[in-house]
């Protein structure tokens, strides 16, 4: 899905950013750009440093986490993996159609960090965002 955001006070237009971005992490950005104080327990990540082009991956979102009341999903920027252990590369594959590869050399390392996270999540109320966590 594309987030189109038309921002020129930030820097040069027409920059197309490959960063990963919520749909939670929106509220936060508005309340950063309009200057407004908001609670500490808002754990998102604001898209300010996007916005501004920033190379800093410290400075962005790195996964994302989804929940339906049968299923939660995890996703970086290349892979998908869900909690009934299904496990995609959505760069190979992006209908889901074909697991990873046992043979995949990035793979297994990239399905163990997914499910650390997805398991450090489980449990939480399917309305309740994750902090935002880099590993």
């Amino acid at each position: 899905m594309w987030l189109i955001v038309r921002a020129p006070q930030f820097g040069p237009t027409g920059v197309v950013s490959r960063d990963l971005v919520d749909m939670t992490d929106v509220v936060l950005t508005i309340a950063n750009l309009a200057e407004l104080k908001h609670p500490a327990p808002l754990n998102l990540c604001p898209l300010t440093p996007s916005l501004r082009g920033s190379a800093d991956p410290f400075e962005k979102r790195n996964w994302i986490f989804a929940a339906t009341t049968k299923v939660q999903m995890i996703r970086d920027w290349q892979h998908i993996l869900d909690s009934q252990g299904n496990f995609h590369d959505l760069l190979k594959d992006p209908c889901q159609q074909e697991e990873v590869s046992p043979l995949d050399k990035t793979g297994p390392g990239r399905r163990q960090r997914l499910q650390r996270i997805l398991d450090r999540l489980n449990g939480l109320p399917v309305d309740a965002p994750p902090e935002p966590q880099l590993l």
